[in-house]
């Protein structure tokens, strides 16, 4: 779907939405609980995609009351699961199926599969991954012994292997290439330990102890999505962004002290956040451990005054799309200035974008929103192709743009 974005102010109050990675981590952690409760989980298109395998595993769920309830494992695990696009739910998915069958396939799509096809896959030991048409095929078994998996493209792996870890008795898990502490690894063991698991973390060495068990978990705002109405706000200081957690273990927490070496910062008012002071100017900013929060910086950095190198963009090839490339040319089509230089991408602000033309979201999320949060600094309206990609992480974007005061119309 193409949406034309007819630039406009934005005011009023945006709630943000929940956390699309802890809602992940919740279900899974809730299903392997035989009785979990995940209160406020985000409904999108990855993790519906969750629900889906954990279906496919026999765990039966009620979704009421804007709440996920798991009860006891009624089934015996399927030999099949779809993972759509979801490279969160494939990762995270594949360790825990593994601990229930010695033979399964999980279906994705062509770019998901060219994503998750990668060495890391082999540190799963005592399993056979192949691509097969389209899905991969799993032969073997996790059993106990040393796992080492890196984090150094993505730690979701890490993470899918740290839920299994109380399933697998006498298996450690080795986490290379990154700190243990890493804000995605520290989330997935805050959702085991409200599930009744602990941890004990040893260097670069994770063991679980206990048996997941029945428990209440709410997901709090995404700081992800937030990230783009924060940008938002700094360009419409009469725009206000609730719902979140200033405490919160997320990684794209970091788009506040980001911000602030841009020049930008923000009031806090009870989780919720308006524009203190300050305009968009030069710095340099390192984005290795929150490589999502890269097309919207470089959105922002686009309509700025100064010149920004965001540097750390390695992990944005291996996305929904290859982020660095697809925000470059759509800040280039809008009339910006933005290059990519080895592991950089270098935004000359411009102030006010020219518009009047049509970019693609590249089938991106994260693409399509960065344009539509700095519409309000773009001359002319302007066509998003496939806007309709937002539906991946947050379908109601959108909708919560509309009532902020953005217009769309649909061609």
């Amino acid at each position: 779907m193409d949406l034309i974005i007819i630039p406009s102010k934005l005011s009023g109050t945006v709630n943000v939405p929940p956390s699309k990675s802890y809602t992940h981590r919740a279900l899974i952690a809730a299903a392997l609980a035989g009785g979990g409760r995940v209160k406020r989980p985000l409904f999108c298109e990855d993790t519906l995609a969750t629900l889906d395998c954990l279906k496919g595993l026999g765990f039966a769920f009620d979704i009421s009351d804007d709440a996920v309830s798991f009860g006891e494992r009624q089934a015996p695990a399927a030999g099949s699961y779809r993972a759509g696009e979801s490279a969160s739910t494939l990762r995270f998915m594949l360790p825990v199926i593994a601990a229930f069958r010695s033979e399964f396939f999980i279906a994705g799509s062509p770019r998901l599969l060219e994503r998750v096809e990668t060495p890391d896959l082999d540190a799963l030991t005592g399993l056979r991954v192949t691509r097969e048409n389209e899905g991969l095929s799993v032969r073997g078994r996790l059993e106990g012994g040393v796992f080492r998996i890196s984090g150094k493209k993505t730690t979701q792996l890490a993470s899918g292997m740290i839920l299994a870890l109380p399933l697998l008795p006498k298996a450690r898990l080795e986490i290379v290439d990154i700190d243990v502490d890493d804000p995605y690894v520290s989330m997935t063991m805050e959702v085991g330990r409200c599930f009744g698991i602990s941890y004990v973390v040893s260097g670069r060495s994770v063991t679980a102890s206990g048996a997941y068990r029945p428990a209440d978990f709410t997901v709090e705002g995404d700081f992800s999505h937030a990230a783009n109405w924060l940008a938002a706000a700094c360009l419409n200081p009469g725009l206000k962004i609730a719902g979140l957690n200033p405490a919160s273990r997320q990684g794209d927490r970091a788009i506040l002290p980001l911000m602030g070496e841009m020049g930008v910062h923000f009031q806090n008012e009870d989780g919720g956040y308006r524009l203190d002071r300050g305009d968009i100017g030069s710095a340099r900013l390192d984005i290795s451990d929150n490589p999502d929060l890269g097309p919207i910086l470089s959105a922002m950095a686009a309509v700025g005054r100064g010149e920004i190198a965001i540097v750390g963009t390695a992990r944005l090839k291996y996305k929904e799309s290859d982020r660095r490339t697809a925000i470059v040319r759509a800040i280039n089509a809008l009339g910006g200035r933005a290059e990519i230089r080895e592991n950089a991408i270098v935004v000359k602000g411009v102030g006010r974008l020219p518009g009047g033309v049509r970019v693609t979201g590249a089938g991106d999320h994260r693409i399509v929103m960065a344009l539509a949060a700095i519409a309000s600094r773009v001359e002319k309206p302007f066509v998003i192709e496939g806007a309709d990609a937002v539906t991946k992480s947050y379908p109601d974007f959108f909708t919560d743009y509309q009532k902020a005061g953005g217009k769309i119309i649909i061609p």
